[in-house]
């Protein structure tokens, strides 16, 4: 334990790491024993790394100052909410397929009715819940390779194709609900 302490003597505040989160960023943020962090490295130098172990350090797992931790902080917040949507298609596309599979008659119709659409509609929503996903993930590394390169941005296509997206989905589930109640009406 004495030997850790005397190594940590020798290190500069930069370089120290400690156990305690919050000691941590007291560390990063006191100006009089760390003036200046290093600045943001997307490159790795450590040798013998594969291929997806240096683009996991370079992308993922990266080093950011304390002072521009609140764009990759939303990045990621960003990200779990683009997961929740895609969560939230799937347990629609597993209620469908419960409750419209057991709301049916004794005669159910072969051509459209409850009893028929529930799979097809169930399937639509759980590859809709693949897509936001997916478009999730990569809309998350792109916005952190451009913040780990310096650049800030924005917007961008993957939100509105998610919002159209849903929109198509569910409109077409209301359509084909109430076709279906008219058609047994």
């Amino acid at each position: 334990m004495a030997d850790r302490d005397l190594a940590d003597g020798l290190l500069s505040p930069a370089q120290r790491r400690l156990a305690n989160p919050s000691d941590q960023e007291a560390l990063e943020l006191d100006l009089t024993l760390c003036p200046a962090l290093p600045p943001l490295s997307t490159t790795s130098t450590r040798q013998g790394e594969g291929r997806i172990t240096r683009w996991w350090r370079r992308y993922i797992e990266m080093g950011v100052p304390h002072t521009k931790c609140r764009d990759h902080l939303a990045n990621e917040r960003t990200y779990l909410g683009y997961l929740r949507t895609g969560q939230a298609f799937a347990i629609l596309g597993a209620v469908i397929a419960q409750v419209l599979r057991l709301h049916h008659s004794l005669t159910p119709n072969p051509v459209i009715g409850f009893f028929v659409v529930s799979v097809p509609l169930s399937c639509v929503c759980h590859v809709t819940a693949i897509i936001i996903s997916a478009l999730g993930a990569l809309r998350f590394l792109r916005y952190q390779k451009e913040m780990a390169r310096g650049y800030a941005v924005s917007g961008g296509w993957e939100i509105k194709c998610v919002g159209i997206l849903a929109t198509l989905i569910v409109l077409c589930m209301f359509v084909l609900v109430l076709a279906i109640t008219i058609e047994k009406g």
